[in-house]
């Protein structure tokens, strides 16, 4: 592997582990409410024990999935998900109560890591932060071949990260094959989820050509 691929691959995987870290502490804020799923088209409300809900609504009132716009079902499927949002963002859901429907405008809010959630994200900005440098050892110190194929393998590996973690906590684990999956049938959104499997081809499709070069040239080696 030459020196200019090295560097390359190098600064690549420092990005990804720095936007890993940055990530677990940059979006602080959530929705001041907690919501869980009834149904495919219908979502119940509930607040937090140390906060009432938002102007508007009620323990117990319903969310009409069917008409909201797609920020705000995201931003839904994120606090199920019990991820963060960025904070002042405005979402107007449609309320169901007593048959009727109204509208309840809803801002996220702030909020402090504390306890469990601290620990949560620590936890992750480490796990990114230590793949980021077994990967660049990987890549300055191991064979070029299993460099390559180890890089290729961990960009496309889906069995290994769904089965541990499903890219638990809030998604903080997901690699490239899970984030795909996770967009394409879980959140009902396949053109996302093609588009970062596509995403990877500008640098898988190198990669592969480069490994079988190798390969093929120390098989005739031998």
């Amino acid at each position: 592997m030459g020196k200019t691929l090295r560097v390359f691959l190098c600064a690549l995987v420092a990005m990804v582990a720095a936007g890993g870290v940055a990530s677990v502490f940059t979006y602080l804020s959530e929705l001041p409410l907690h919501v869980k799923l009834v149904d495919a088209h219908t979502m119940m409300v509930h607040p937090y024990e140390d906060r009432p809900l938002p102007a508007g609504l009620k323990d117990g009132d319903r969310i009409d999935l069917t008409v909201l716009d797609r920020d705000a079902r995201a931003a839904l499927v994120i606090d199920i998900l019990q991820s963060k949002l960025p904070t002042g963002r405005h979402y107007d859901f449609a309320i169901i109560r007593d048959g009727a429907i109204s509208h309840a405008a809803v801002t996220t809010a702030p909020f402090t890591l504390q306890s469990w959630d601290l620990f949560q994200s620590v936890i992750s900005a480490l796990t990114s932060l230590v793949v980021g440098i077994i990967a660049m050892l990987l890549l300055w110190r191991g064979r070029d071949a299993a460099a390559y194929g180890l890089t290729v393998w961990t960009l496309g590996d889906f069995p290994t990260v769904y089965f541990v973690s499903v890219g638990a906590p809030a998604r903080t684990t997901d690699v490239l094959a899970t984030y795909g999956i996770h967009e394409a049938f879980d959140f009902g959104y396949p053109n996302l989820g093609v588009a970062a499997m596509m995403s990877a081809l500008p640098i898988l499709i190198p990669l592969v050509i480069i490994l079988m070069r190798r390969v093929r040239a120390t098989g005739v080696q031998l």
